[in-house]
């Protein structure tokens, strides 16, 4: 809540008082707002960039984790964890967009997100989700690669091949979304000392498949 009311009178600034740095101060930028107020906002053109980044932002930035909403009617659903992500991470990272909420600064984190909220670097938004036989695979006959956006991030567990193969043969998957997450994030936590501080960590990158099955 907090944080989207930041947001708002972010934005609120921008438009109307954008051309002297107003939204600058706000966000603690004083260098930049400066900058704003003595050359009107760059002479307007660093104004206009910023409105128009904002209104892309609103458009386009995707939520974290989300996926195609759009679910076909289904007699079940079956979620699948993708084994092998870690071998991937390259591919995963070629997918990933920046997140905006990873760049604020320590008080604004702070003061926007509390203690013990991860607040990963990378979001994605994946679109395209392919099930890919791999008979002559060294380790596995009935191997199921999982291509995301024509990036390869791993497979489906060993013990669910034959049942996967059998869906997917017998054309029942309606549809599939994927979940990815993880990866590198930043945390609010105590020191020894009981002092607030802001920490980057790192956890494994995951992804689920939700296979819509009719």
């Amino acid at each position: 809540m907090k944080r989207d009311k930041k947001q708002c009178i972010t934005a609120c600034l921008t438009v109307l008082f954008g051309w002297c740095g107003a939204h600058h101060f706000y966000n603690k930028r004083y260098l930049k707002g400066t900058v704003y107020f003595f050359t009107v906002g760059l002479f307007c053109i660093g104004w206009w960039i910023d409105i128009l980044k904002l209104l892309f932002h609103k458009n386009e930035s995707p939520s974290p984790n989300q996926t195609n909403t759009k679910q076909p009617t289904t007699n079940s659903i079956e979620r699948h964890h993708v084994a092998g992500p870690y071998y991937y991470k390259e591919n995963i990272e070629k997918m990933a967009v920046e997140n905006p909420d990873y760049s604020y600064g320590k008080k604004d984190f702070i003061d926007i997100f509390g203690r013990d909220r991860r607040v990963y670097k990378y979001l994605f938004n994946p679109h395209d989700i392919q099930l890919i036989e791999e008979p002559e695979n060294p380790y596995d006959a009935n191997a199921i690669k999982v291509v995301v956006d024509n990036y390869e991030i791993g497979h489906i567990k060993k013990g669910s091949c034959t049942h996967v193969k059998k869906l997917l043969h017998s054309n029942k998957i309606a549809n599939i979304t994927c979940e990815i997450g993880g990866g590198e994030y930043k945390i609010c936590t105590e020191d020894y000392e009981g002092n607030e501080i802001v920490q980057k960590k790192r956890s494994g990158y995951y992804a689920v498949l939700t296979l819509f099955i009719v």
